[in-house]
């Protein structure tokens, strides 16, 4: 008769746990120090050792040496995981927030770099041999664009609007609709802006409704701002009401200014279908604003910033504020900034890797998914060409959709596929919809085509 299994009290399998030190001897995380470094190595062991730790006193029994093998090449990929890397879009959601917004290309990039490898003019005037201000071809291009007076940089437009309150509304009032009280990405909302300028926010209207006369009647000698919020990640239908912001642009004065933070911002004035319904930022500035605000990472296609743009005398205020030293940005974005929008003044608004992206036809889309189905050569019915629809993301041009086709996976697990195909070396993120895995290819660039077609020769043999 066989002897009983010994069932390890959970004090006899924690002595079996490896020290640090043990762990850092084996070949596996001694390759992983020496392309990461030994601090994050002695991390990864210190979490492997945890995590058992954990397992036991939660009365898990199990092999502590195949629970160490297995935790160590599960925290040493979540470490990799981490670091900031390439990953293939594959959502059709252009400026995806989560990705990174607007992506850039090998040319774009190259000719940045030749600017920025090293040392360059940052501040420092070539015409007069002496100190010299941020940005000057940056912002002297953003006031052309947009035909203002005078532009700004800052690192992000949430930097724009606080730079703007601080500045010009300290201790006041200033008048917002509740229909634009609006709440962007993680949780940042328009109201915390306000409150840790130290202004003061006076809502004017209904969520739908809001009028002139609610405007004029909330303005009193405290009224330091009326600010206009484009509602740039939603839109309203039905019975819904805004004054224009030249009707708004009535109200001002000499002690009140008309600011609109435009959100994303559009400078494109030429037809593109994906923009119809998006005025230019000049537009704002016609109607009667001071000064307009949006973001260098959305329709610009550039980096992250924060663009100011409007009349002298209130850039003038902004720029000499002691907080801008602490907004503003480095050589890199300047010299990114630079190199868009040098393509905005030239016109050559399909050399912005996502206008191109956004203008691709259905007919492009089909050609592309062919010749990667073809070489592929996956069993018939096991994925299919089928019409998706895009979006611009990143907050911008809500509800309107892009075009797009898509390679939708008929298998049994969906979510087990968008698994694997997510844990790839570049990782190739699609979604999942009606019971499907689909990868957009509106939103996979051309040189990734041959990521994908390797990408779905590998899952094939995985899955025989």
């Amino acid at each position: 008769m066989p002897s009983p299994k010994i069932q390890k009290t959970p004090n006899a399998l924690l002595r079996l746990l490896p020290s640090i030190n043990k762990l850092l001897e084996r070949a596996e995380l001694q390759r992983f120090a020496a392309s990461h470094g030994n601090a994050l190595a002695k991390q990864v062991a210190q979490r492997v050792v945890a995590a058992i730790r954990q397992m036991i006193i939660d009365g898990k029994q199990s092999d502590i040496a195949a629970l160490v093998d297995k935790q160590l090449h599960t925290c040493m990929a979540e470490a990799r995981k981490s670091m900031l890397q390439p990953v293939i879009n594959a959502t059709g959601i252009v400026l995806h927030t989560n990705f990174g917004r607007a992506p850039w290309d090998s040319a774009l990039l190259e000719q940045v770099l030749k600017t920025v490898n090293g040392y360059t003019n940052l501040e420092y005037d070539l015409n007069t041999a002496g100190r010299g201000g941020r940005g000057r071809y940056v912002r002297e291009a953003l006031a052309r664009l947009v035909n203002a007076e005078e532009a700004l940089v800052v690192n992000n437009n949430a930097a724009a609007m606080l730079l703007i309150l601080f500045e010009c509304a300290r201790g006041r009032e200033v008048i917002v609709s509740r229909g634009e009280l609006v709440q962007i990405g993680g949780g940042f909302r328009i109201p915390d802006i306000l409150l840790q300028s130290g202004a003061r926010l006076v809502e004017v209207g209904t969520t739908n409704i809001t009028t002139l006369d609610d405007y004029s009647s909330a303005m009193g000698e405290a009224t330091a701002m009326i600010l206009k919020i484009h509602q740039s990640n939603f839109y309203q239908l039905g019975f819904v009401q805004q004054p224009t912001l030249a009707e708004l642009a009535t109200l001002k004065n000499d002690r009140v200014l008309l600011v609109h933070d435009l959100g994303s911002g559009n400078l494109m004035d030429e037809g593109f279908e994906f923009v119809d319904a998006e005025p230019h930022a000049a537009q704002s500035l016609r109607s009667g604003a001071d000064l307009i605000c949006f973001s260098g990472d959305k329709l610009l296609g550039a980096c992250q910033a924060g663009i100011i743009a409007g009349s002298h005398s209130a850039i003038q205020r902004l720029e000499r504020h002691p907080l801008m030293r602490a907004l503003r940005p480095d050589k890199f974005h300047y010299a990114m900034l630079q190199a868009v929008l040098r393509l905005y003044e030239l016109k050559q608004f399909k050399k912005i890797p996502y206008v191109k992206m956004a203008c691709q036809s259905r007919a492009i889309l089909k050609k592309r998914i062919g010749a990667v189905l073809k070489k592929a050569a996956l069993p018939n019915g096991l994925c299919r060409i089928i019409e998706t629809s895009g979006q611009m993301g990143g907050g911008a041009l809500p509800g309107r959709s892009l075009p797009s086709l898509g390679l939708a996976f008929d298998v049994k697990e969906p979510n087990a596929v968008a698994a694997w195909f997510e844990q790839r070396e570049t990782p190739i993120i699609g979604f999942v919809a009606d019971d499907r895995f689909v990868l957009d290819f509106l939103t996979i660039a051309g040189n990734e085509d041959v990521l994908i077609l390797q990408a779905l020769k590998d899952w094939q043999q995985v899955r025989n």
